[in-house]
Protein backbone atom coordinates (compact mmCIF):
# COMPACT_ATOMS: atom_id res chain seq x y z
CA UNK A 1 0.00 0.00 0.00
CA UNK A 2 1.16 3.56 -0.67
CA UNK A 3 2.43 6.06 1.70
CA UNK A 4 0.01 8.11 0.29
CA UNK A 5 -3.17 5.83 1.40
CA UNK A 6 -1.43 5.16 4.73
CA UNK A 7 -1.50 9.16 5.44
CA UNK A 8 -4.87 9.72 4.00
CA UNK A 9 -5.81 7.21 7.05
CA UNK A 10 -3.71 8.51 9.45
CA UNK A 11 -5.68 12.28 8.99
CA UNK A 12 -9.19 10.69 9.20
CA UNK A 13 -8.32 8.66 12.14
CA UNK A 14 -6.59 11.73 13.91
CA UNK A 15 -9.62 13.68 13.22
CA UNK A 16 -12.24 11.33 14.46
CA UNK A 17 -10.01 9.50 17.24
CA UNK A 18 -11.61 11.50 20.36
CA UNK A 19 -15.39 10.73 18.53
CA UNK A 20 -15.30 7.16 18.79
CA UNK A 21 -14.90 4.60 21.39
CA UNK A 22 -12.62 2.34 19.37
CA UNK A 23 -11.88 0.75 15.90
CA UNK A 24 -15.00 -1.44 15.70
CA UNK A 25 -17.07 1.15 16.89
CA UNK A 26 -15.71 3.86 14.02
CA UNK A 27 -16.21 0.68 11.75
CA UNK A 28 -19.87 0.20 12.48
CA UNK A 29 -20.14 4.45 12.17
CA UNK A 30 -18.75 4.68 8.89
CA UNK A 31 -19.89 1.53 7.00
CA UNK A 32 -20.56 3.22 3.15
CA UNK A 33 -19.01 6.55 4.26
CA UNK A 34 -15.18 5.18 2.93
CA UNK A 35 -13.93 2.23 0.89
CA UNK A 36 -13.10 -1.24 2.55
CA UNK A 37 -9.62 -0.94 2.17
CA UNK A 38 -9.84 2.99 3.63
CA UNK A 39 -12.03 2.52 6.44
CA UNK A 40 -9.80 -0.91 7.34
CA UNK A 41 -6.61 0.82 7.65
CA UNK A 42 -8.32 3.73 9.49
CA UNK A 43 -9.41 1.48 12.08
CA UNK A 44 -6.37 0.00 12.36
CA UNK A 45 -4.73 3.14 12.86
CA UNK A 46 -6.91 3.92 15.99
CA UNK A 47 -5.43 0.66 17.05
CA UNK A 48 -2.19 2.01 16.64
CA UNK A 49 -2.87 5.60 18.46
CA UNK A 50 -4.83 3.72 21.55
CA UNK A 51 -1.66 1.65 22.16
CA UNK A 52 0.99 4.50 21.35
CA UNK A 53 -0.90 6.69 23.49
CA UNK A 54 0.37 4.92 26.49
CA UNK A 55 3.32 3.26 25.29
CA UNK A 56 4.84 6.19 23.33
CA UNK A 57 3.47 9.07 24.11
CA UNK A 58 6.24 11.50 22.30
CA UNK A 59 5.12 9.43 18.69
CA UNK A 60 1.67 9.77 19.85
CA UNK A 61 2.16 13.60 20.86
CA UNK A 62 3.69 13.92 17.34
CA UNK A 63 0.91 12.57 15.66
CA UNK A 64 2.12 11.89 12.04
CA UNK A 65 3.81 8.49 12.56
CA UNK A 66 2.29 5.69 10.46
CA UNK A 67 1.50 1.91 11.77
CA UNK A 68 2.62 -0.98 10.14
CA UNK A 69 0.00 -3.91 9.14
CA UNK A 70 0.81 -6.99 10.71
CA UNK A 71 3.56 -5.06 13.16
CA UNK A 72 1.57 -4.70 16.72
CA UNK A 73 2.80 -1.46 18.74
CA UNK A 74 2.15 -3.82 21.74
CA UNK A 75 4.85 -6.10 21.11
CA UNK A 76 7.22 -3.22 20.72
CA UNK A 77 9.24 -1.72 23.62
CA UNK A 78 8.19 1.25 24.80
CA UNK A 79 9.57 4.42 25.49
CA UNK A 80 10.65 3.80 28.61
CA UNK A 81 12.44 0.73 28.38
CA UNK A 82 14.09 2.40 24.94
CA UNK A 83 14.91 5.59 26.53
CA UNK A 84 16.57 3.48 29.60
CA UNK A 85 18.56 1.25 27.33
CA UNK A 86 19.48 4.23 25.53
CA UNK A 87 21.61 5.51 28.27
CA UNK A 88 23.69 2.39 28.33
CA UNK A 89 25.12 3.00 24.48
CA UNK A 90 26.26 6.07 22.59
CA UNK A 91 29.44 7.09 20.13
CA UNK A 92 30.24 7.90 16.60
CA UNK A 93 27.77 4.98 14.57
CA UNK A 94 25.22 2.15 15.93
CA UNK A 95 23.23 -0.05 14.30
CA UNK A 96 19.98 -1.77 15.11
CA UNK A 97 20.40 -4.94 13.17
CA UNK A 98 16.49 -6.08 13.59
CA UNK A 99 14.51 -2.60 13.49
CA UNK A 100 11.25 -3.52 13.08
CA UNK A 101 9.15 -0.46 13.89
CA UNK A 102 11.61 1.45 15.01
CA UNK A 103 10.76 2.45 18.39
CA UNK A 104 14.25 1.34 20.24
CA UNK A 105 16.49 2.45 17.14
CA UNK A 106 14.46 5.58 16.97
CA UNK A 107 15.58 6.26 21.06
CA UNK A 108 19.06 4.59 20.63
CA UNK A 109 19.74 6.31 17.63
CA UNK A 110 19.72 10.33 20.14
CA UNK A 111 23.17 9.11 21.31
CA UNK A 112 24.74 8.29 18.19
CA UNK A 113 26.57 10.99 15.16
CA UNK A 114 25.46 7.91 12.71
CA UNK A 115 22.31 5.39 13.15
CA UNK A 116 21.24 2.50 10.97
CA UNK A 117 18.03 0.89 10.94
CA UNK A 118 17.88 -2.25 9.11
CA UNK A 119 15.07 -3.92 8.25
CA UNK A 120 14.66 -6.71 5.90
CA UNK A 121 10.91 -5.87 5.50
CA UNK A 122 10.94 -3.26 2.91
CA UNK A 123 7.48 -1.83 3.21
CA UNK A 124 8.16 -1.59 6.71
CA UNK A 125 11.65 -0.09 6.69
CA UNK A 126 9.82 2.85 3.63
CA UNK A 127 7.32 3.15 7.36
CA UNK A 128 9.95 3.71 9.44
CA UNK A 129 11.77 5.96 7.41
CA UNK A 130 8.54 8.53 7.22
CA UNK A 131 8.27 8.18 10.62
CA UNK A 132 11.83 9.37 11.52
CA UNK A 133 11.53 12.13 9.06
CA UNK A 134 8.42 13.47 11.10
CA UNK A 135 9.80 13.09 13.84
CA UNK A 136 13.00 14.92 13.40
CA UNK A 137 15.55 12.12 13.07
CA UNK A 138 17.96 13.23 11.16
CA UNK A 139 21.11 11.19 11.77
CA UNK A 140 19.59 7.65 10.49
CA UNK A 141 20.10 5.68 7.23
CA UNK A 142 17.91 2.79 6.52
CA UNK A 143 19.16 -0.42 4.49
CA UNK A 144 17.04 -3.58 4.06
CA UNK A 145 18.85 -6.91 4.78
CA UNK A 146 18.59 -10.19 6.58
CA UNK A 147 20.99 -9.72 9.92
CA UNK A 148 22.60 -12.83 8.46
CA UNK A 149 22.82 -11.44 5.01
CA UNK A 150 23.93 -7.84 6.01
CA UNK A 151 27.22 -6.48 4.53
CA UNK A 152 29.52 -5.04 7.35
CA UNK A 153 31.12 -1.66 6.07
CA UNK A 154 34.34 -1.29 6.89
CA UNK A 155 33.48 1.06 9.24
CA UNK A 156 33.06 -0.40 12.96
CA UNK A 157 30.06 0.65 15.24
CA UNK A 158 30.09 1.15 18.55
CA UNK A 159 26.95 -0.73 19.84
CA UNK A 160 24.98 -2.62 17.39
CA UNK A 161 21.18 -3.67 18.80
CA UNK A 162 18.92 -6.86 18.09
CA UNK A 163 15.20 -7.65 19.18
CA UNK A 164 15.29 -11.07 17.23
CA UNK A 165 11.50 -12.31 16.69
CA UNK A 166 10.42 -14.42 19.13
CA UNK A 167 7.59 -16.24 17.06
CA UNK A 168 8.15 -18.93 14.03
CA UNK A 169 6.25 -18.87 10.98
CA UNK A 170 3.69 -20.68 12.75
CA UNK A 171 3.35 -17.89 15.21
CA UNK A 172 4.61 -20.09 17.99
CA UNK A 173 6.42 -18.20 20.76
CA UNK A 174 10.07 -19.31 20.83
CA UNK A 175 12.55 -18.53 23.89
CA UNK A 176 16.06 -20.08 23.49
CA UNK A 177 18.49 -17.37 22.50
CA UNK A 178 19.08 -19.51 19.26
CA UNK A 179 15.49 -20.71 18.28
CA UNK A 180 14.92 -16.43 17.60
CA UNK A 181 15.73 -14.79 14.77
CA UNK A 182 18.08 -13.52 14.20
CA UNK A 183 20.90 -16.35 15.83
CA UNK A 184 22.63 -14.28 18.35
CA UNK A 185 24.40 -17.01 19.25
CA UNK A 186 25.56 -18.26 15.70
CA UNK A 187 26.38 -14.42 14.57
CA UNK A 188 27.70 -13.42 17.67
CA UNK A 189 31.23 -13.41 16.77
CA UNK A 190 30.77 -12.06 13.46
CA UNK A 191 29.00 -8.98 14.87
CA UNK A 192 31.51 -7.94 17.29
CA UNK A 193 34.50 -8.57 14.29
CA UNK A 194 32.83 -4.65 13.36
CA UNK A 195 31.23 -3.92 16.43
CA UNK A 196 32.78 -2.58 20.39
CA UNK A 197 29.79 -3.71 21.89
CA UNK A 198 25.73 -6.58 21.38
CA UNK A 199 22.76 -4.93 23.34
CA UNK A 200 19.99 -7.55 23.20
CA UNK A 201 16.81 -7.90 23.94
CA UNK A 202 14.61 -11.36 25.07
CA UNK A 203 11.37 -12.01 25.95
CA UNK A 204 11.02 -12.18 29.78
CA UNK A 205 10.17 -15.63 29.69
CA UNK A 206 14.18 -16.91 28.65
CA UNK A 207 15.91 -18.40 31.53
CA UNK A 208 18.49 -16.10 32.60
CA UNK A 209 21.54 -18.56 33.26
CA UNK A 210 20.92 -20.71 29.90
CA UNK A 211 20.71 -17.25 28.16
CA UNK A 212 23.82 -16.51 29.64
CA UNK A 213 25.62 -19.80 29.08
CA UNK A 214 24.31 -19.70 25.21
CA UNK A 215 25.44 -16.25 24.69
CA UNK A 216 28.81 -16.75 25.45
CA UNK A 217 30.74 -13.13 26.74
CA UNK A 218 27.71 -11.84 28.49
CA UNK A 219 29.17 -8.52 29.80
CA UNK A 220 25.80 -7.05 31.82
CA UNK A 221 22.28 -8.24 32.47
CA UNK A 222 19.48 -5.59 32.98
CA UNK A 223 15.52 -7.07 34.08
CA UNK A 224 13.52 -4.46 32.83
CA UNK A 225 9.72 -4.34 34.39
CA UNK A 226 7.56 -1.44 34.35
CA UNK A 227 5.23 -0.67 37.04
CA UNK A 228 6.06 -4.48 38.73
CA UNK A 229 5.68 -6.51 35.13
CA UNK A 230 8.90 -7.77 33.72
CA UNK A 231 8.93 -6.43 29.99
CA UNK A 232 12.39 -7.36 28.70
CA UNK A 233 15.75 -9.57 29.40
CA UNK A 234 18.56 -7.48 28.41
CA UNK A 235 21.96 -8.27 27.72
CA UNK A 236 25.14 -6.47 26.22
CA UNK A 237 28.23 -8.99 25.41
CA UNK A 238 31.56 -7.67 24.00
CA UNK A 239 34.75 -9.39 22.71
CA UNK A 240 35.71 -10.94 26.15
CA UNK A 241 32.68 -12.36 28.75
CA UNK A 242 32.59 -11.58 32.06
CA UNK A 243 32.45 -15.20 34.31
CA UNK A 244 30.03 -13.68 37.07
CA UNK A 245 28.36 -10.90 34.96
CA UNK A 246 26.23 -8.73 37.06
CA UNK A 247 22.62 -8.39 37.03
CA UNK A 248 20.63 -5.21 37.06
CA UNK A 249 16.97 -4.94 38.27
CA UNK A 250 14.74 -1.80 36.83
CA UNK A 251 11.51 -1.45 37.84
CA UNK A 252 10.99 1.84 35.87
CA UNK A 253 7.56 3.99 36.45
CA UNK A 254 8.18 3.79 40.02
CA UNK A 255 10.52 5.33 42.97
CA UNK A 256 12.01 2.07 43.73
CA UNK A 257 16.10 2.10 43.16
CA UNK A 258 17.57 -0.43 41.51
CA UNK A 259 19.42 -3.45 42.70
CA UNK A 260 22.26 -4.85 41.13
CA UNK A 261 23.64 -8.48 42.21
CA UNK A 262 25.31 -11.67 41.13
CA UNK A 263 24.54 -15.25 40.91
CA UNK A 264 27.75 -15.48 43.36
CA UNK A 265 26.36 -13.57 45.50
CA UNK A 266 22.93 -15.23 45.90
CA UNK A 267 24.95 -18.62 46.13
CA UNK A 268 27.21 -17.34 48.92
CA UNK A 269 24.49 -15.61 51.17
CA UNK A 270 23.00 -17.25 53.90
CA UNK A 271 19.32 -16.29 54.83
CA UNK A 272 18.03 -15.43 58.70
CA UNK A 273 13.99 -16.61 59.01
CA UNK A 274 12.07 -15.13 61.17
CA UNK A 275 8.28 -14.72 62.03
CA UNK A 276 6.23 -11.59 61.04
CA UNK A 277 7.65 -8.36 62.73
CA UNK A 278 6.57 -4.79 61.93
CA UNK A 279 6.83 -4.37 58.54
CA UNK A 280 6.55 -6.88 55.43
CA UNK A 281 9.08 -6.91 52.44
CA UNK A 282 7.61 -7.68 48.92
CA UNK A 283 10.41 -7.83 46.38
CA UNK A 284 9.60 -6.51 42.97
CA UNK A 285 8.71 -8.12 40.02
CA UNK A 286 12.26 -7.57 38.46
CA UNK A 287 14.51 -9.26 41.54
CA UNK A 288 11.98 -11.98 41.72
CA UNK A 289 13.07 -12.87 37.66
CA UNK A 290 16.00 -12.45 38.93
CA UNK A 291 16.07 -15.22 41.54
CA UNK A 292 17.83 -12.30 43.82
CA UNK A 293 16.40 -14.21 47.02
CA UNK A 294 18.58 -14.24 49.50
CA UNK A 295 20.88 -11.75 48.31
CA UNK A 296 17.83 -8.76 48.82
CA UNK A 297 17.78 -9.86 52.25
CA UNK A 298 21.54 -9.98 53.43
CA UNK A 299 22.00 -6.56 51.74
CA UNK A 300 19.05 -5.17 53.77
CA UNK A 301 19.21 -7.25 56.44
CA UNK A 302 16.14 -8.59 56.46
CA UNK A 303 14.55 -12.06 58.00
CA UNK A 304 13.32 -14.50 55.46
CA UNK A 305 9.30 -15.83 56.79
CA UNK A 306 10.24 -19.26 54.70
CA UNK A 307 12.82 -20.70 52.87
CA UNK A 308 10.78 -20.12 49.21
CA UNK A 309 7.43 -17.93 50.16
CA UNK A 310 10.24 -14.70 49.50
CA UNK A 311 8.48 -12.25 51.49
CA UNK A 312 10.21 -10.90 54.27
CA UNK A 313 10.12 -9.11 57.56
CA UNK A 314 11.86 -6.06 59.75
CA UNK A 315 11.23 -4.34 62.43
CA UNK A 316 11.15 -1.07 60.75
CA UNK A 317 10.43 0.56 57.42
CA UNK A 318 13.89 0.82 54.67
CA UNK A 319 12.74 3.12 52.16
CA UNK A 320 15.17 1.83 49.61
CA UNK A 321 14.04 -1.18 48.97
CA UNK A 322 12.99 -2.44 45.55
CA UNK A 323 9.66 -3.46 46.40
CA UNK A 324 7.15 -3.18 48.34
CA UNK A 325 7.04 -2.41 52.26
CA UNK A 326 3.88 -3.16 53.78
CA UNK A 327 2.66 -2.52 57.43
CA UNK A 328 1.69 -5.25 59.35
CA UNK A 329 -1.90 -4.79 61.25
CA UNK A 330 -2.46 -8.80 62.05
CA UNK A 331 -1.00 -12.01 61.61
CA UNK A 332 -3.50 -15.17 62.38
CA UNK A 333 -4.34 -18.26 60.70
CA UNK A 334 -6.63 -18.22 57.23
CA UNK A 335 -9.86 -17.85 59.51
CA UNK A 336 -12.96 -16.62 58.19
CA UNK A 337 -14.01 -14.89 61.45
CA UNK A 338 -11.13 -14.08 62.60
CA UNK A 339 -9.98 -12.44 59.35
CA UNK A 340 -13.25 -10.41 59.42
CA UNK A 341 -12.81 -9.14 62.99
CA UNK A 342 -9.50 -8.08 61.55
CA UNK A 343 -10.33 -6.17 57.81
CA UNK A 344 -13.95 -4.91 58.94
CA UNK A 345 -14.72 -4.20 55.18
CA UNK A 346 -13.98 -7.55 54.07
CA UNK A 347 -11.83 -5.81 50.89
CA UNK A 348 -8.39 -6.57 50.16
CA UNK A 349 -6.05 -7.11 47.60
CA UNK A 350 -4.74 -10.78 48.17
CA UNK A 351 -1.62 -12.13 47.56
CA UNK A 352 -0.57 -16.05 47.86
CA UNK A 353 2.78 -17.31 48.23
CA UNK A 354 3.46 -21.07 49.47
CA UNK A 355 -0.51 -21.68 49.74
CA UNK A 356 -2.22 -24.08 48.89
CA UNK A 357 -5.38 -21.67 47.00
CA UNK A 358 -5.37 -18.88 44.36
CA UNK A 359 -6.07 -15.50 45.58
CA UNK A 360 -9.73 -16.38 43.19
CA UNK A 361 -10.65 -19.27 45.59
CA UNK A 362 -9.38 -17.26 48.30
CA UNK A 363 -11.69 -14.42 47.75
CA UNK A 364 -14.47 -16.96 46.53
CA UNK A 365 -14.39 -18.45 50.11
CA UNK A 366 -14.05 -15.50 52.32
CA UNK A 367 -16.61 -13.59 50.46
CA UNK A 368 -14.69 -10.68 50.13
CA UNK A 369 -14.59 -7.96 47.40
CA UNK A 370 -11.21 -6.80 45.09
CA UNK A 371 -8.94 -4.17 45.79
CA UNK A 372 -9.02 -1.25 48.88
CA UNK A 373 -5.56 -0.30 50.61
CA UNK A 374 -5.33 -3.62 52.56
CA UNK A 375 -3.21 -6.63 51.45
CA UNK A 376 -3.52 -9.79 52.58
CA UNK A 377 -0.53 -11.98 52.39
CA UNK A 378 -1.33 -15.51 52.73
CA UNK A 379 1.87 -17.83 52.79
CA UNK A 380 3.51 -19.80 55.72
CA UNK A 381 6.22 -19.24 58.52
CA UNK A 382 9.43 -20.85 59.32
CA UNK A 383 7.50 -23.40 61.16
CA UNK A 384 5.46 -24.53 57.95
CA UNK A 385 1.93 -23.26 59.20
CA UNK A 386 -0.23 -21.41 57.34
CA UNK A 387 -0.94 -17.65 58.08
CA UNK A 388 -2.79 -15.01 57.00
CA UNK A 389 -0.88 -11.56 57.27
CA UNK A 390 -3.08 -8.48 56.93
CA UNK A 391 -1.35 -5.44 55.63
CA UNK A 392 -1.48 -2.21 54.37
CA UNK A 393 1.38 -0.13 52.22
CA UNK A 394 3.70 1.59 54.23
CA UNK A 395 6.59 2.65 51.83
CA UNK A 396 6.75 1.87 47.72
Amino acid sequence: MSLDLRIKARDIALKEKDGTTGAADFVLQHAGKYEPELLRRVAGHLDHLRVMEKKVPEWYENGKTLPYAGINMEQSSSELTARYKAGFVGGKNGLDLSGGLGVDSYFLSQKFEHFTHNEPDAGLSEVVRHNFEVLGARNVSFTCFEAEDYPWPGMQYNWVYLDPSRRDMANRKLVLPEDCLPDLPALRSRILEHAGAIMVKYSPMLDLKLAISRLETVNEVIILAEKNEVKELVFILREAGVADPPIRCVNLATSQPEFIFTHQEEKEAVPQYGLPLHYLYEPNAALLKAGAFTSVARRFDLLKMAPNSHLYTHETALPHFPGRIMAVKGVTNFDKNRLNDIVPGRQANIICRNFPLRPEEVRKKLQWKDGGDTYLYLTEDINRKKIAIVTKKAVG
